[in-house]
């Protein structure tokens, strides 16, 4: 792969040669890859076409997840959160060791202690973990839409600077990982105040109805208070704290 020189500067093919802008700069290389054609037809594609249909799943249901909880993930500052939700969910579809190559399904690789470890405790935010903003005990109920937080010393938080206040939010969502249908419930917002000495709360979101897991989400963000209104600053959380499939 070469780096074009000089004061030329376009994308696109050109005779058997490819350019295109990677990290602000033109490179080229040679055109070329698979040929549709064959990846369809031939029989030494199969796997190729094994593995496509497979992340081309994965990939779909990334996206319908992200769009269940796009009020909360556009808040988080991740370029490449779609690969990343792609990935994990790659990993937990391996776990399906009843389907073929190729037809491996979410919901059946959830069924296994493996598949829902990975998807239990997920942070949708690489760079700050729920657990790095909130290193508190806390108990959940899937069943009661409950998340209970019993009293702690506020001094066991880190508010980052012109922070007044930490919010918790609690999501009840229900994934159909196969039709990629979603419901999703949210409780109120619970402020802990910077100040305070200790805090406690509980958090409860509206049932939701529908078929597929059911995932307990919470999503935690600092704020500022100014005369009495909340205005929310960069850096917040979005993890899986319980799920049931």
């Amino acid at each position: 792969m070469g780096k074009l020189e000089g004061i030329v500067r376009f994308t696109g093919s050109f005779e058997g040669l490819s350019f295109y802008k990677l990290r602000g700069k033109i490179v080229v290389r040679k055109t070329g890859g698979f040929k549709g054609d064959a990846i369809k037809t031939q029989a030494n594609y199969v796997r190729t076409r094994e593995n496509a249909s497979q992340f081309g799943y994965c990939s779909r249901a990334g996206k319908a997840l992200r769009i269940a909880l796009f009020p909360f993930v556009r808040r988080i500052r991740e370029p490449y959160m779609h690969n990343y939700v792609v990935s994990l969910l790659t990993q937990i579809v391996n776990f399906d060791t009843l389907s073929l190559r190729g037809g491996k399904t979410l919901t059946l690789g959830l069924s296994s202690d493996e598949g829902r470890s990975l998807l239990n405790g997920f942070d949708f935010n690489k760079e700050l973990s729920f657990k790095k903003v909130f290193p508190v005990a806390y108990t959940v109920s899937l069943a009661e839409g409950k998340f209970v937080v019993p009293v702690f010393k506020m001094g066991s938080l880190s508010f980052p600077v012109g922070a007044t206040h930490i919010g918790l939010q609690f999501l009840l969502l229900r994934f159909d990982f196969d039709l990629l249908d979603y419901q999703l419930q949210t409780s109120e917002v619970c402020y802990f105040a910077k100040e305070d000495r200790e805090a406690s709360c509980e958090l409860v979101a509206p049932a939701v109805g529908g078929n597929g897991s059911l995932l307990g989400l919470v999503f935690a963000s600092f704020y500022q208070d100014i005369n009495g209104k909340h205005y929310a600053l960069e850096g917040c959380a979005l993890s899986v704290v319980d799920l049931q499939v």
